[in-house]
């Protein structure tokens, strides 16, 4: 059966969102919410076989921008996860003075995990992530 783009676009892979925390230690002093896609292979038994590429849009792009490369992410057996940009989609916005302060220090969601959980490839534009 044949998915409508829209039906294709509201598979909820395509929209997830992560909060961080306050960590006040390194200026983030309120939670952050960030909206992402996460898509293309996924191996529930054996996670540590997936490919990650973390995907980030450039200039007025979205978590929404490489979603038609699911289906050959998943031949490939490759994960990709694309967050969207401060003040993008359902992600908060930050001003530029602070915004590097959302990402010091290891996000909570991630201790104890092994070295192996962060070997990921990354793929961006060129524009600078935060305007």
């Amino acid at each position: 059966m044949t998915q409508s783009p829209a039906e294709f676009v509201d598979d909820p892979r395509f929209s997830k969102t992560f909060e961080l925390q306050p960590n006040p230690a390194t200026g983030r002093a309120k939670p952050f919410k960030l909206q992402y896609a996460d898509y293309g292979y996924r191996n529930g038994a054996h996670p540590e076989r997936e490919n990650v590429l973390l995907f980030f849009a450039g200039l007025m792009g979205s978590r929404l921008v490489q979603i038609t490369k699911d289906e050959i992410a998943r031949k490939n057996r490759v994960r990709i996860i694309a967050p969207d940009r401060p003040g993008v989609g359902g992600t908060d916005a930050v001003d530029g003075e602070h915004s590097m302060d959302l990402w010091r220090g290891k996000p909570s969601h991630t201790e104890g995990c092994s070295p192996r959980d962060y070997q990921s490839a990354v793929l961006g534009s060129r524009s600078n992530w935060f305007g």
